[in-house]
């Protein structure tokens, strides 16, 4: 009786921690996913302001980012252009 009762309670541990690993994914697949489209609306302005003729210097004041982080991300976009 004993016995059957300690196992019972191992399975039910057992179903809390897989409850909490999987809740954990779902949280870190939920960040990703709002941190990949933070990113891509941050290159969208970017590239905006620059056809505007907005400098590099600016943009990275608006935004709030270096000036490093505004280069590259023209960079990125650059190299795949000539990809196309």
């Amino acid at each position: 009786m004993i016995r059957k009762e300690e196992k019972k309670i191992a399975k039910e541990k057992l179903a809390v921690e897989k409850d909490k690993t999987k809740t954990a994914q779902q949280k870190a697949k939920a960040e990703k996913g709002r941190r990949e489209k933070s990113e891509t609306e941050k290159k969208i302005l970017i590239n905006a302001l620059l056809d505007k003729g907005v400098s590099v210097d600016d943009i990275a004041k608006i935004l709030g980012i270096t000036v490093k982080a505004v280069e590259r991300v023209v960079k990125k976009q650059d190299s795949c252009l000539n990809l196309i």
